[in-house]
């Protein structure tokens, strides 16, 4: 019902509105009560709580989810319960950014000792060619997981 009224509304600028009630098969009366009502408090306060979940969703970088967020709102009073924020982020699109397990990609052999710095950490030479550094480094990107190497001369 309230669709078909909401309809009536955005397009009573081109059609005559007892023209579209009756092709919609809606009372005149319905359409008048719709558009005359206030809120709801239900609809009030679940409006403030959706700029509330918004706000502090985007404050914290899209990292919180739903409970994180209702501790949240219940420190500054605001309290709300778990399935309304749910709701609210499923209906806002609010999607939370998933943290990926870090993974340690520089495995010694074991047996092996530490590598000594032979060059003291001092990379300038008089003569090129001299002293080579290489670093292998492991990309995990959001469509290819690689193994960059690189090699630099020390001049």
């Amino acid at each position: 019902m309230s669709d078909k009224c909401a309809l009536i509304l955005e397009q009573k600028a081109s059609y005559d509105i007892t023209f579209m009630c009756d092709l919609l098969e809606l009372a005149r009366s319905t359409f008048y009560e719709f558009t005359t009502r206030r809120a709801s408090a239900t609809a009030v306060r679940r409006g403030e709580v959706t700029v509330a979940v918004t706000a502090v969703f985007d404050t914290h970088k899209r990292r919180y989810g739903t409970r994180r967020i209702a501790r949240e709102l219940h420190r500054s009073g605001t309290p709300a319960g778990l399935g309304t924020i749910g709701k609210i982020m499923r209906t806002e699109g609010l999607v939370t950014v998933q943290p990926r397990a870090w993974k340690k990609t520089t495995i010694q052999a074991p047996g092996l000792l530490v590598r000594r710095d032979r060059l003291k950490r001092v990379f300038q030479t008089r003569t090129p060619g001299v002293r080579f550094v290489g670093d292998i480094t492991y990309l995990r990107t959001a469509w290819i997981q690689g193994i960059s190497a690189t090699l630099a001369i020390m001049v």
